[in-house]
């Protein structure tokens, strides 16, 4: 009974999550006037976080239902949305597998600056690949036009990541307490359904 309802926490928290993070990504602006499709928002907080409460599975299903929600409005016919994807997947999964054997504050930056890497790799990659070629078509070549911005594709995958980072472990010390609840803790660190405690390691309270 307490194991459903701390699965069925799980599953609303994630839920919560994908609709914040969908709200938060109708607020996008432009960062490089000389390549105005790539626009930043900070929707990818919403997952991020979800990773590190939830695990990996959570925080793919959460980007997956905010891409889905994304499409309703979409004007890349969803290509933008799989590249966005498979670019914030890369993102958060280095962080939230490394937070399940070791949370800790130390372990969320480490997983985070692993994750930033990969974001930027994949960015290229994703761009490169299934962006430009799907998105961009004839007459432009869009191999040239690749190889004419994407040093802007990289400073802007790298400046998203980064911010992320930045304003999740501002909030670490309330990822801390959400952690709690949603693992079924209370107060102090005590079990309020008398749950196993071996889910929870203690690492994760250490800026108190």
């Amino acid at each position: 009974m307490n194991a459903n309802f701390t699965h069925t926490k799980k599953i609303v928290t994630a839920a919560m999550l994908a609709a914040l993070g969908f709200a938060i990504s109708l607020w996008e602006f432009p960062v490089f006037p000389a390549t105005p499709f790539l626009k930043l928002d900070f929707s990818n907080l919403t997952t991020m976080l979800g990773g590190f409460l939830l695990g990996p599975v959570y925080a793919v299903a959460i980007e997956a239902a905010k891409q889905l929600l994304r499409y309703t409005i979409t004007s890349s016919f969803g290509i933008g949305e799989i590249a966005n994807l498979i670019i914030t997947i890369s993102f958060v999964l280095p962080g939230s597998i490394l937070y399940i054997f070791k949370k800790g504050r130390l372990s969320a930056i480490i997983g985070m600056l692993m994750g930033t890497m990969l974001q930027v790799t994949m960015g290229l990659l994703s761009n490169r690949y299934i962006m430009f070629p799907l998105f961009f078509q004839a007459p432009a070549d869009p191999v040239d036009m690749f190889n004419q911005v994407w040093v802007f594709i990289m400073l802007f995958n790298l400046i998203k990541a980064t911010s992320i980072s930045i304003i999740v472990m501002l909030l670490y010390k309330h990822l801390s307490r959400a952690l709690k609840w949603v693992l079924g803790k209370g107060k102090k660190g005590k079990e309020v359904a008398n749950e196993p405690s071996e889910e929870y390691n203690e690492g994760a309270d250490e800026t108190k």
